[in-house]
This record gives C-alpha cells, sequence and structure tokens, in this order.
C-alpha cells in the first residue's frame, strides 16, 4: 500500500497538465456562448431589416397616385433588396388597403401577398386598439414574416419567426384604387 500512496503524492503534487484540464472543461461552455453571442446578434440585425423591409414597402405603396398589382409586387423586390438574406429566403409580405367609415368599422378594400395569406376584399378587418379612433380613412397596413435560420441549428432545431408591421396612409386627400388587387 505504501507505494501507491506515494505515487498518488507525487501525482496530487504535479501540474503540469492542470491548465489543460481546466480548458478541456471551461472551452465547451465558451464556445456555446459565444455561438449564442452570434447567433442573437444575427436575429436582431435581421429583425431590424425586416421592419425597414417593411415600412419601406409601405411607404412607397402610399406614396403612389396609381396602382396595379404589379407595382406592388415591385416594392416587394425592393424589400428583398433591404433585406439581403445571405440564405436566399424570401420575406412574406402583405399589403392590405383598409376602408374605415365613418361609423368607425373597417374592411378590407384589397389585397395583395407574397407568402401571406391575401385578405378577402369586403372583409372586416380588425383594427389595433390605437387606431379604433379614425373615421373616414383609409389605412394601409404591410405585414412581413420571415423565418430565421439560427447558426446553432443543432441546438435550435426550428426556425425563429421574425415579423413586423407597418401602417400608413396613402399620401393624398383620397385612396388610391387597385383595380386589378382584389383578384
Amino acid at each position: 500500500m505504501a507505494p501507491v500512496f506515494r505515487r498518488s503524492r507525487r501525482w496530487a503534487g504535479d501540474r503540469s497538465g492542470a491548465g489543460a484540464v481546466e480548458f478541456a472543461l471551461v472551452a465547451p461552455f465558451l464556445l456555446f456562448l459565444y455561438i449564442g453571442a452570434v447567433d442573437t446578434t444575427r436575429a436582431i440585425v435581421v429583425s431590424q431589416k425586416v421592419q425597414n423591409a417593411t415600412v419601406s414597402v409601405n411607404d412607397l405603396v402610399t406614396q403612389a397616385s396609381e396602382l396595379t398589382k404589379d407595382n406592388v409586387l415591385k416594392t416587394f423586390k425592393a424589400a428583398d433588396a433591404i433585406l439581403a438574406t445571405p440564405n436566399g429566403s424570401a420575406l412574406q409580405l402583405r399589403v392590405t388597403a383598409v376602408e374605415i367609415n365613418a361609423a368607425g368599422s373597417a374592411k378590407v378594400a384589397w389585397s395583395v401577398s407574397r407568402g401571406l395569406e391575401r385578405y378577402t376584399s369586403g372583409k372586416p378587418y380588425t383594427l389595433p386598439a390605437n387606431l379604433r379612433n379614425l373615421r373616414d380613412y383609409t389605412l394601409v397596413v404591410t405585414d412581413s414574416l420571415l423565418d430565421f435560420s439560427p447558426l446553432s441549428e443543432m441546438v435550435i432545431r426550428s426556425k425563429i419567426p421574425l415579423s413586423a408591421q407597418s401602417q400608413g396612409r396613402f399620401r393624398g386627400r383620397k385612396a388610391v384604387a387597385c383595380a386589378d388587387c382584389t383578384k
């Protein structure tokens, strides 16, 4: 027994591999933390781009003096240019004109979409609480959705939905009709 204790005392006093052992214990945690920070930063940046693209589409549509379905779809290409996703995933968009009458009830005038469900013309539209006091008004609502893929797909298996909404009004006194947007 004595030789075993002597050897264990000698190994207990040997510190030559301590740094390697500590690194082996800490490195996976630091790597996980680093990848999480990179993914979080990417998600924040892409979320801001989604918001900017949504606002830009809404702004372009509300500036138009004439609208067709093709014109609205061309604004979606501007959103793709703003987003410029590295994996080429398309931003899902929907632009909807909402007419609000004197009583405050809202209905869909027309809707154009790519990837999202298009609203049916004439159907009621539920206004957000902060817009329920509007009367005799036409509102343009742009919704967007992007499925974000994190770098750490081995850990987070599902995509993260990033969405945005922008509301605006036509830049004149009258709403701009879109005859072929209701089909």
